[in-house]
């Protein structure tokens, strides 16, 4: 693969990149394709990301400029953590700060729900969905909730993240 790229001019050189789910293949060639050179790049096992099978008690999909409202209004009470929260298959987020809290109830109703609680880390959903970045960029979020369970928020094109629950100290 070295040796082709040292003979080529790199803008003749068309960079194909398939990644898999145990490896990544790379495919160099030309414009008219009359060569073609294929190296497969084997992750080790240590390497590969391991996605757990969740279940989740309650699913919700809303606008995202909705949620995003909610966690600046959660900012602005200074706590480091909101609480999800599906009742009656409605979802709620809370916030209780020592002079002042947010409790928002039913922002957005529940595909196939039963009765569950989480916290979750503002910093986090910060990063996800208010920073710069903005790392979820669609317009609909889905938001799946289980009791004191990992949150999975998606968007329209497929991204997601899970985050951990926030494990309050009694």
């Amino acid at each position: 693969m070295k040796k082709v790229f040292k003979s080529q001019k790199i803008e003749d050189l068309v960079i194909t990149f398939n990644v898999l789910e145990d490896d990544i293949s790379i495919v160099l060639s030309d414009e008219e394709s009359k060569f073609k050179v294929y190296k497969t790049i084997y992750l080790p096992e240590e390497n590969r990301s391991k996605v757990p099978n969740l279940i989740f008690k309650a699913i919700f999909i809303m606008p995202k400029s909705k949620f995003v409202n909610v966690i600046k209004l959660a900012n602005a009470i200074g706590e480091e953590s909101l609480r999800l929260s599906c009742v009656k298959g409605k979802l709620n987020v809370n916030v209780q700060g020592e002079d002042s809290s947010l409790d928002a109830k039913s922002l957005a109703k529940a595909i196939g729900s039963s009765d569950c609680k989480t916290n979750c880390s503002l910093e986090y959903l910060n990063r996800i969905l208010c920073s710069k970045e903005k790392l979820l960029t669609g317009q609909e979020l889905m938001i799946y909730l289980s009791e004191d369970y990992p949150v999975k928020i998606a968007d329209e094109y497929g991204d997601w993240f899970i985050l951990a629950p926030r494990v309050e100290n009694d």
